[in-house]
């Protein structure tokens, strides 16, 4: 009895790992650079809600339409991080930009605006 149990619990972890899986490799991201592996909330075959995808670049936090949206963290493929905020794919609003210059760890805090540094203030206030 008891390893008919155990049996029975394997093919139930299988099996939801394997449709865990299926769900995963239906569900797409769309920014070229992530499009790999995908981990995370679904809507309408879209990446959407909380998530982690992975190409040659990385990205964990919100998605909305399959995009990057709200706040998350980008690992680029060459270390370099941003942490902040992202809308439709790009950054936007408040982060902080991780980077290395001559083996020097640099850090450029601000606000971005469609993908490009705004300055300290954020320009959305004026």
């Amino acid at each position: 009895m008891k390893r008919e149990i155990g049996i029975l619990t394997v093919l139930l972890l299988i099996s939801g790992v394997l449709s865990y899986a299926q769900k995963s490799d239906t569900c797409k991201v769309l920014l070229k650079e992530i499009q790999g592996t995908y981990r995370g909330d679904c809507k309408d075959g879209l990446a959407d809600g909380k998530g982690a995808a992975k190409g040659t670049d990385s990205y964990a936090g919100h998605f909305k339409n399959g995009l990057p949206e709200g706040k998350g963290r980008y690992t680029y493929q060459n270390g370099n991080t941003f942490d902040g905020y992202w809308s439709n794919g790009v950054k936007n609003g408040k982060g902080e930009f991780t980077y290395f210059l001559n083996g020097q760890k640099m850090v450029q805090k601000g606000y971005w605006k469609d993908g490009d540094y705004a300055g300290l203030t954020n320009p959305d206030e004026f």
